[in-house]
């Protein structure tokens, strides 16, 4: 994964500076297909530790699964050198976990939101989760359990790549003036579109 950095994310230029490879040492064996997804940076909020979430492709399966990757020394080429052990428990879908996303609450509590990649086994729907996660001592723990947030059920003006199917992928949760936004990409074979 390509670490970049733009000083204004100005949208007229679009431009970013590649600064080198965002992971470093040796990824442990369910990081290490190299198909990695959708990162999403994270900084604790003590600005100790700054994390990437990727999902990766598993050798058992082919199916993508999410985990982290942490650097101590913020966000330089090759300092993400620490792996979670694992991949997160998100439920365990049959067809996998992408799209992940970080949101911090107005309470302080921090959640990881994703997409299951329910189209990939024939699913007509698909299903955007959270979970909420702690972060204290240089690693990450879940909090509970997983929760559907919506599926895609009844979103009649779009369709997926599996017959009669509807398919929301790429969620993003903001919080303003008391309300709850979701923003989440829709997307099928021949248009896209952000809503």
């Amino acid at each position: 994964m390509a670490l970049g950095h733009s000083a204004d994310l100005d949208p007229s230029s679009s431009q970013f500076t590649k600064l080198g490879t965002c992971l470093g040492g040796t990824p442990p064996a369910w990081a290490s297909s190299g198909n990695r997804w959708a990162p999403e940076n994270y900084v604790t909020t003590d600005g100790k530790y700054n994390y990437v979430f990727f999902g990766d492709d598993q050798s058992s399966d082919g199916k993508h699964r999410i985990g982290w990757a942490r650097s101590s020394s913020g966000a330089s080429p090759d300092a993400y050198s620490t792996y979670s052990s694992s991949y997160l428990n998100l439920g365990m879908a049959s067809g996998g976990d992408i799209d992940s996303t970080i949101f911090t609450d107005t309470n302080g509590k921090t959640y990881i939101v994703w997409k299951t990649d329910d189209n990939s086994v024939g699913s007509s729907k698909t299903r955007i989760w959270a979970q909420e996660l702690s972060f204290a001592n240089g690693t990450v723990a879940q909090v509970g359990g997983e929760v559907v947030l919506m599926d895609s059920t009844g979103l009649w003006w779009i369709d997926s790549w599996v017959s009669g199917g509807s398919l929301v992928e790429g969620p993003e949760v903001l919080y303003h003036s008391g309300w709850y936004l979701s923003l989440i990409h829709i997307s099928e074979p021949t248009r896209q579109a952000e809503i």
